[in-house]
């Protein structure tokens, strides 16, 4: 169970510390955001594939991690 919560809070670290300021930087959808959060979320990297290209490159990291982790601990 602590093995979970140290993987867990290792992604959710790697996430925060790429992903919300991918969305903050660069060209932003402004016609498309309805609220300010929405500068936060995917939606703001939509049309952008320097963003999405990041997104795609964190989201691999994250699931080789995973998978890495679970054959490591079992």
């Amino acid at each position: 169970m602590q093995h979970n919560a140290v993987f867990f809070g290792i992604v959710a670290t790697i996430s925060c510390c790429t992903l919300i300021p991918t969305y903050q930087i660069g060209k932003t959808n402004k016609e498309k955001l309805t609220s300010p959060t929405d500068q936060l979320t995917l939606l703001n990297a939509l049309g952008h594939p320097e963003k999405m290209w990041v997104v795609f490159i964190i989201t691999f990291v994250i699931g080789i991690i995973g998978h890495v982790s679970i054959y490591l601990y079992e």
